[in-house]
């Protein structure tokens, strides 16, 4: 039995308001042709942002990515992010559906999502051709130091053992 009807659909954290579905019999299902959708916020906090602003927040203390038109602010997970903070890093300053998508999240990652929504992207505002804005990393990273002092060490301690020998060498040398 086909039908045209008004309804409103409540999924997580939007809802769908569509204004004709038809009922189309199959197995016991019931098919929805959305012909006219829209979402509606419940968050009243929901703000619009432009991608300029999007892109400044690439930082690992102040990390925001734009995922299916969503601005998500994921500092907070940078930590926990099972792939590190490199892979989040590298997800700024462009559109991270595709990184998002291709990596195959599961449903509980999905929902972990929710929790850092803070608004959506203004489209107008997202440019046509995309340049890359490398993330920025501190200049001085205090791990990376004992592998740079070691690196030397490895370079002098070995020219300072061959200058010792050939002055050795000379000193005892006679003529």
């Amino acid at each position: 039995m086909a039908g045209l009807k008004n309804g409103l659909a409540c999924k997580a954290r939007t809802f769908e308001v569509f204004d004709r579905y038809e009922e189309r019999p199959g197995k016991g299902n019931l098919y929805l042709t959305v012909l006219t959708l829209s979402l509606v916020k419940m968050a009243s906090d929901s703000k619009v942002h432009s991608f300029e602003e999007v892109a400044t927040h690439n930082k690992t203390k102040d990390c925001w990515l734009v995922i299916s038109g969503k601005v998500y602010d994921v500092t907070p997970f940078m930590e926990d992010h099972p792939g590190g903070d490199e892979v989040l890093l590298s997800a700024t300053g462009k559109d991270a559906t595709n990184d998002f998508e291709d990596v195959g999240h599961s449903d509980s990652a999905r929902e972990t999502m929710g929790k850092y929504y803070i608004g959506e992207i203004d489209p107008s505002t997202v440019p046509l051709k995309r340049t890359y804005i490398p993330p920025q990393q501190a200049a001085y990273n205090q791990d990376k130091t004992p592998e740079f002092v070691i690196k030397i060490l490895q370079f002098i301690v070995p020219l300072l053992i061959l200058g010792l020998a050939f002055a050795v060498r000379q000193y005892t040398k006679k003529d």
